[in-house]
């Protein structure tokens, strides 16, 4: 049953509360679709594990998802239908998340588009229903009966749960500590849709971190506080708790400065030291964090300052294939051939072997992206020479065609005066100021040339 009085009792206590929507698609019947035409998806190969404890062996089966398309007839039906909608009624009148429109939204917003994807994904391994990502909705269940049947595919597909749209309440989390404490009730810890964001690993990472430091304070220790360049949990708590939120908020990768440097593959080297600090990482998988972080920079060492010439290559190396420059030259620059791979260095290396694949891929990516990685740090340091900049009006009739919608439409609406102040409007993502800052520079030098 829905915690009716839920919201009225956090506003009573004191708590700022804010309004946002959310949807969820029909689920059907496995058994009532014709897979027989649906476009087939497969899981990726070797799909790589959250922990280097777990193994793939221990993994429950992965099925495959399915596509199909909204026809001609589903839009008739939808669009005959919008009196029905209470998103298009209005009654529904919170904001909901950007990149998760309803269905109806997406007709209504893109008229000109014939048909739109929809993904049919198994609700679970042995799960009976399959979840029609793209058709989230409001429309009444007997309305959802008739344009589901219009899809390719699910002509006699039977609706298990109708999708629905609701409303819901959230803590604005400009309130939240770092820690994800309530400024306005101590020691209450908040975490997930209930701080404005949106998805679920975005609200299973603030459960670890608010579970820690509710912890913390139960046991009077010092509470966790993440950097935003140390995880992407640490940059999105940066962000919902000083610069708010007008929607419902999702981390993407552009959304960081420092994004080559959070890397799937180097997430026990960022921060097993603070699980560990923190008593969520044992002293036992500590020492093998370590131990193997160890293994990984004494063989990129070796990679780095092993020479030899084309000739001597030829011999050592019967597996590389790829043209070898002339000259004393190092295995990191063979590896940095866009087709090199670190297998191929075995016979010089045979302790390669002994790495797992996340190992393989991380001293690879050390080895590849090093020129990348120091130009990230040069741009940063740019970014911070630049950020007093003042921004001419006429600017913002010139923004970068690359720059995202969101970003787009929340400079125009703010129209900052300086570069300081567009960095710090939500939704501004890392990237988006790189192109501005780059446009920026460009129009300085062509100014610059035109004046001598």
């Amino acid at each position: 049953p829905a915690a009716a009085e839920l919201g009225q009792s956090l506003v009573d206590v004191g708590l700022p509360i804010m309004r946002f929507k959310t949807g969820t698609p029909p689920r059907v019947d496995a058994a009532t679709i014709d897979f027989s035409n649906l476009e087939r998806q497969e899981q990726d190969d070797d799909t790589p594990p959250f922990s280097l404890w777990s193994s793939s062996e221990n993994m429950l089966p992965c099925r495959p998802c399915f596509i199909t398309r909204t026809t001609v007839e589903t839009h008739r039906v939808i669009k005959e239908n919008f009196g029905r909608s209470a998103l298009i009624a209005g009654l529904i009148t919170g904001t909901g998340a950007r990149y998760c429109p309803s269905i109806e939204d997406k007709l209504n917003k893109f008229p000109d588009k014939d048909t739109h994807k929809v993904f049919l994904e198994p609700e679970g391994a042995y799960s009976h229903e399959y979840y029609l990502q793209g058709l989230s909705t409001s429309l009444p269940e007997e309305v959802q009966d008739l344009y589901v049947r219009t899809l390719p595919g699910l002509e006699n597909a039977r609706i298990t749960r109708p999708g629905y749209g609701i409303e819901y309440d959230i803590v604005d989390p400009v309130d939240l500590y770092p820690t994800l404490m309530s400024k306005s009730i101590k020691n209450l810890f908040l975490a997930g849709q209930i701080n404005g964001t949106s998805g679920y690993e975005e609200a299973a990472a603030q459960g670890l971190l608010a579970g820690i430091n509710a912890a913390a304070a139960v046991r009077n220790q010092p509470p966790l506080v993440l950097d935003a360049n140390s995880s992407y949990l640490g940059l999105m708590v940066q962000d919902i708790t000083t610069l708010g939120i007008t929607e419902p908020y999702r981390v993407f990768t552009s959304r960081s400065p420092f994004r080559l440097n959070l890397r799937m593959t180097n997430a026990e080297e960022r921060l097993s030291e603070t699980g560990f600090r923190h008593s969520v990482v044992s002293q036992k998988k500590y020492d093998v964090i370590i131990r193997r972080q160890q293994v990984i920079t004494e063989l990129q060492h070796k990679i780095e300052s092993y020479f030899s010439s084309a000739a001597g290559y030829s011999n050592l190396l019967p597996g590389y294939t790829l043209p070898v420059p002339t000259g004393s030259i190092s295995l990191a620059q063979l590896l940095r051939h866009p087709d090199a791979e670190l297998a191929m260095f075995k016979d010089v290396l045979p302790e390669i072997c002994e790495l797992d694949r996340l190992a393989v891929l991380e001293l690879e990516a050390r080895i590849k992206y090093a020129g990348y990685f120091a130009q990230q740090h040069k741009e940063f340091e740019l970014k911070d020479t630049m950020r007093a900049i003042k921004i001419e009006e006429s600017f913002f009739s010139e923004l970068p065609d690359a720059i995202c919608k969101e970003a787009r439409m929340k400079i125009l609406a703010v129209r900052p005066a300086t570069i300081e102040a567009l960095a710090a409007i939500p939704g501004v993502r890392a990237s988006d100021l790189t192109l501005i800052l780059l446009k920026l520079r460009r129009q300085q030098r062509d100014r610059e040339c035109a004046s001598k």
